[in-house]
């Protein structure tokens, strides 16, 4: 799997280059990410504009990370540019009330 990678005063902005993160390249995605924060990186975003589905397994990688960032003294775990099937997967599992979703990544940079 691609994925793209962008740092922003402090923020590292991830992409995925992927129409699917499913269980054939989600260890790959969690992999990725959480060198990340073994390197220190604090602040993330995820840009998932690209991603047209995700199942159980990439959720799971998500909220891993998402618990894996908070131990190590981050701040929350930001989406954006989520839509479609990944919107209401992340509706339906009711994750969108614990994790930040933004509209696009220039939101998502400036908000806190």
């Amino acid at each position: 799997m691609e994925i793209k990678l962008e740092r922003y005063d402090g923020k590292v902005v991830v992409e995925p280059v992927a129409n699917r993160i499913d269980v054939t390249n989600a260890q790959e995605f969690k992999d990725f990410l959480v060198s990340l924060i073994e390197q220190g990186e604090r602040d993330m975003i995820l840009d998932l504009h690209q991603v047209e589905f995700m199942d159980s397994t990439a959720l799971g990688v998500v909220i891993s990370v998402f618990k894996r960032l908070k131990e190590a003294g981050g701040k929350d775990l930001k989406l954006c540019e989520v839509s479609g099937l990944v919107k209401e997967l992340f509706e339906i599992t009711r994750l969108h009330a614990v994790m930040k979703i933004f509209p696009s990544r220039e939101e998502a940079l400036a908000g806190e």
